[in-house]
Order: C-alpha cells, then sequence, then structure tokens
C-alpha cells in the first residue's frame, strides 16, 4: 500500500507542470537546494577548521570554473550546428517531434 502511494505521489509530482521550472534538486528532493555561504579568512580561530574551510572554498571555486568551461564548450559546439531558418506563410515545412527523447 504505502509503495502504491509512493508511485502515485510521484506520477502526480512528475505529471503536473509546475516542476518544468525548478532545478533538478528540487524537482527530485522537493525543496530547494542547500546553500553553501562562504567562508570568510580569519573567522575561525581553529587552524584545522580554517584549513579544511579553505580547501573547500578552492575546490567549490575549481568546480565551477570546470562547469563554466564545460557549458561554453557544448555551446560553442551546438551552436555550430544552429542555421538560421525564415519561413513565410504558406511554406511546408517537415515537422520532426520526437515525444520520447
Amino acid at each position: 500500500m504505502e509503495a502504491v502511494s509512493a508511485l502515485g505521489k510521484m506520477a502526480l509530482q512528475y505529471s503536473h507542470p509546475h516542476f518544468y521550472g525548478d532545478e533538478p534538486f528540487q524537482v527530485v528532493y522537493g525543496r530547494a537546494p542547500p546553500s553553501l555561504a562562504d567562508y570568510i579568512p580569519g573567522a575561525i580561530t581553529l587552524h584545522a577548521v580554517e584549513s579544511v574551510l579553505l580547501d573547500r572554498t578552492d575546490v567549490l571555486h575549481n568546480l565551477k570554473n570546470i562547469l563554466h568551461k564545460a557549458q561554453t564548450t557544448m555551446k560553442e559546439i551546438a551552436d555550430q550546428k544552429w542555421a538560421p531558418h525564415h519561413f513565410h506563410e504558406g511554406d511546408l515545412v517537415f515537422v520532426k517531434l520526437r515525444p520520447y527523447r
């Protein structure tokens, strides 16, 4: 019974169009993603904790740079395949629909 209600809840959640504008984390977990506060150097007196937080800040900065580079590369590749199309009223066009992609 519990599995059926979980499946029903998931089907209702994903069939309703309100989740389309949400972030993937919010779609999966049903809440906003946790925010990571920036660490201000010198705010903590314990050297071990400060070094861990500084390392975390460096890792997050590197991950953001890698993600930005990957997104830029993907956009450049996608833009290479793009071509402008101009249609006028009465033109016949072939529309290829792929609903399960």
